[in-house]
């Protein structure tokens, strides 16, 4: 192709076009999370404040005298302060019946009053600590009035709040910024418009992608300066990046169409709200340590990443931001497939992603397993590309000596965020150290430092930015690291292994439920793909790389904790996605030569087996739809053959009650009695507002209960019938029973 004079000056122009794309990406986002976050000039509450610690707040001279201002929601940091009294004042619109748990979190005097009456008092000179009251609020607006007392020397106010007919397993939520006014005018103005609230899942969902979008266009923009004198579709690697865009939009579309649909589990509720108090500190500058303990006992990265698709859309906004990064993550298992093998072993690698059960259904959670599957694929990936600059060179620079230093950096870059993800991450540290004594061993041999510089700038970056965002660990560091490293320690769960019911699983339990945990064809596949890769010379130091990152992660067995299924090696299945990928393309290549002479239809004879593949994880994963959680393959019978041998847990981490609550607001009379027997009963979707929910596992009598099969336990309640029951596959899942109530 002739290159015209036009042509080369975008030729030249490419890597800036690029980077300018990049950045209107991320202002994109960064639009986004302005526009949903900053409060409207309505939102917020009027500051009275005066000096002195005595003060008459109902005085009315006192408020005349007072200096007065507008801020966002009550907060006093964590510092010295001079001895002063203030009062924050507005109106809070409640759209729906409220079972609100309001805490204060002070530094000497704090009280809390609801329509000019005392709802929570901490009086006193003390030190920084919380206290919290429970009440039933009817909808309308309400007065709400905030009083801090400092006495002098450090101060600290903190409100925060929740609405216990939610599900409220984590505790208290930062305030909802929309639901507060300054004036009682425009708090009754948008209860009547039902405009309270800005946030929604889709805001983090498109949040999320721009971000994505923002991190291709970077990419490409490095790409294309990096190699400007190569041709248009080598330079912006047009064809894998139309593949890997693809598979992850596919893998998108998979798993973001069902998270409304999906039922709470039990842990996503302790993450999305520490993620919440995280971002909300940060936009209040609260950088005090405590305010960071939620859910103290994980490191903060995770936290962080769905803390930002909380603020914009809720729970469910944390999913989204979760499934575009699982999405993502299949995009990088196409990349690291076409790095180390050849393109149709991506492809068929990426499409085994898109649907393999256990990776979707955490793609739909608010959970440490996503994460840690994207830096685990991100960081191999970048170890994947500078071990071919070093083992085949490249066409400029010192490559072939100390190999691609900008794929070293960002390898070091991403270790530290993953690691400070979930501590599982360490495994990881196998196969990167594999790589260094392999591509090395004739430096280590010479004596030389086997690890590239630009990964130990990478790497100490990574850590720099990671310790800036654990303010956990700014004060006390190695009392709160003990905190935090305490909750590897814990107590074991009773859970069912190979038919029995025990505590502490044995070393094979990971292997165990990994296996019976994926598609059938898909482990079989991937076991003759290990074969053939380490058989084939030229796919054998690559195949050996990812069998050890294959097996690395299988070690958590040797340590006490051990439950969850496979969850903990939930970055295993990438790894045998990569061997099944090897199997895919080489009977793709044997069936495009069976056809004979090449042709236009070639390619699309060689990718049929990976096509055949893909469509046996879709019929797998559609079968076990809306709880892939509880997939369990055609060895051991699926999840019916499971539960009726009692081999593994069914409904192990809260799915069926959510489906069960929800056919039972559709369902129930007006005005009835609930009560929700559950494992999780607190991890529940939210009660139609007419219906009472009587106390847990009471003696009160209630016309209806919902239980569920955690474990096996689903006793019919004394005098109760069942009238719906939720299955997957044959596996009992969760019922909800109608029961006699006298006098009712």
């Amino acid at each position: 192709m002739r290159r015209t004079p036009a042509l080369a000056l975008l030729a030249r122009l490419a890597p800036l076009l690029l980077a300018a794309a990049a950045l209107a990406s991320i202002a994109g986002a960064l639009s986004i999370f302005d526009g949903v976050t900053r409060p409207t000039r309505a939102n917020g509450f009027e500051r009275l404040s005066s000096g002195g610690s005595h003060c008459d707040f109902d005085d009315p001279a006192w408020a005349r005298n007072a200096v007065r201002s507008f801020d966002v929601e009550p907060f006093a940091a964590e510092q010295e302060h001079p001895e002063q009294c203030v009062s924050w004042r507005a109106w809070w619109a409640v759209a729906r019946p409220t079972r609100l748990e309001l805490e204060i979190e002070s530094d000497d005097d704090g009280f809390v009053l609801l329509d000019e009456r005392r709802f929570v008092d901490h009086p006193g000179a003390h030190a920084r600590s919380t206290r919290s009251e429970t009440r039933e609020i009817e909808p309308g607006v309400h007065r709400v009035e905030v009083r801090w007392i400092n006495r002098g020397g450090g101060g600290y106010l903190r409100v925060r709040m929740q609405d216990r007919r939610d599900p409220y397993m984590a505790g208290v939520l930062p305030l909802d910024r929309d639901a507060f006014f300054v004036s009682r005018f425009d708090a009754e103005r948008a209860l009547e418009s039902g405009s309270l609230a800005r946030r929604a899942p889709e805001h983090a969902r498109d949040f999320a992608l721009l971000l994505a979008l923002g991190g291709l266009f970077t990419w490409l923009a490095v790409r294309a300066w990096r190699r400007r004198d190569d041709g248009p579709l080598r330079r912006l690697a047009v064809i894998d990046v139309a593949i890997g865009v693809g598979v992850t939009l596919l893998a998108l579309l998979v798993r973001s169409t069902r998270i409304a649909d999906t039922d709470l589990a039990w842990d996503e509720l302790w993450y999305w709200n520490a993620g919440e108090q995280q971002v909300r500190n940060a936009l209040l500058g609260d950088w005090s340590a405590e305010a960071y303990r939620f859910n103290h006992e994980h490191p903060p990265i995770t936290k962080w990443i769905y803390g930002l698709g909380g603020a914009l859309g809720g729970i469910d906004g944390a999913r989204h931001v979760g499934a575009v990064l699982s999405a993502v993550s299949v995009g990088l298992v196409y990349g690291l497939g076409r790095v180390l093998f050849d393109r149709r072993a991506g492809v068929a690698a990426a499409l085994l992603m898109v649907s393999m059960p256990h990776v979707v259904a955490h793609g739909r959670l608010v959970g440490h397993e996503t994460i840690v599957v994207f830096f685990w694929c991100a960081n191999l990936l970048a170890l994947a590309v500078w071990l071919r600059s070093v083992r085949f060179g490249a066409s400029y620079g010192d490559r072939l000596e100390h190999g691609d230093s900008l794929a070293a950096f960002v390898g070091g870059l991403l270790f530290f965020p993953g690691l400070l993800s979930r501590l599982t991450f360490l495994w990881i540290t196998i196969p990167i150290a594999w790589a260094l004594v392999w591509a090395r061993r004739r430096e280590i041999a010479r004596g030389t430092w086997p690890i590239p510089i630009t990964t130990l700038i990478g790497g100490a970056i990574g850590l720099g930015i990671c310790i800036a965002l654990w303010p956990w660990i700014h004060t006390d560091p190695a009392g709160h690291l003990r905190q935090t490293f305490g909750h590897w320690g814990g107590r074991l769960p009773t859970e069912y292994f190979l038919g029995e019911r025990i505590v502490g699983p044995p070393f094979s339990y990971y292997p165990v439920l990994f296996v019976v945990t994926t598609p059938l064809l898909a482990v079989i596949t991937g076991a003759i793909g290990i074969v053939i890769g380490l058989r084939r010379k030229a796919l054998r130091a690559a195949s050996v790389l990812i069998l050890v990152a294959l097996l690395a992660p299988f070690l958590q067995g040797l340590s006490s904790f051990r439950q969850d299924l496979a969850r903990y090696v939930v970055q295993c299945w990438p790894m045998l996605a990569l061997f099944a990928g090897i199997a895919l393309s080489r009977a793709g290549a044997a069936l495009a030569s069976r056809v004979g002479k090449a042709s236009r239809t070639t390619p699309a004879i060689a990718l049929a087996p990976a096509a055949a593949m893909a469509l046996y994880g879709l019929v797998e994963l559609r079968s076990v739809e809306p709880f892939p959680l509880d997939y369990y393959s055609e060895l051991v019978g699926g999840p019916g053959g499971v539960a009726e041998r009692q081999l593994f847990d069914v409904s192990w981490w809260a799915e069926g009650p959510g489906h069960a609550v929800a056919w039972l607001n559709e369902h129930a009379r007006e005005g009835t009695r609930v009560r929700i027997d559950t494992s999780n009963w607190d991890v529940r979707p939210r009660l139609r507002d007419d219906l009472v929910e009587v106390p847990f596992r009471s003696r009160v009598p209630a016309e209806y209960v919902v239980t569920n099969y955690h474990l096996y336990g689903d006793p019919p309640p004394p005098g109760c019938e069942r009238i719906h029951h939720v299955d997957v596959r044959g596996a009992p899942l969760a019922s909800v029973w109608e029961c006699e109530v006298e006098g009712r």
